[in-house]
């Protein structure tokens, strides 16, 4: 699951403990958390959580992938 704290680690709490399953991957960039998760309905995907951990927003289904996807930062 995702663990989320309020008081820089002393504790943490479960995240969107009914909606994601498990996690296998985040990052945090502009503003957003990353997360490579599997959603509770058994939907492996990517998935978008504001940094004040309020919303989490589907960004793209893994089933969706068809072919590589090309990163701009990766070709610099």
């Amino acid at each position: 699951g995702l663990y989320r704290s309020d008081d820089d680690g002393a504790h943490f709490e479960r995240a969107f403990r009914d909606q994601i399953a498990a996690v296998s991957c985040l990052e945090a960039h502009a503003g957003l958390v990353w997360l490579c998760a599997t959603h509770a309905t058994n939907e492996n995907g990517v998935w978008l959580l504001d940094q004040a951990g309020a919303s989490l927003t589907k960004f793209m289904s893994l089933r969706e992938v068809r072919q590589p996807v090309a990163c701009a930062e990766a070709e610099q």
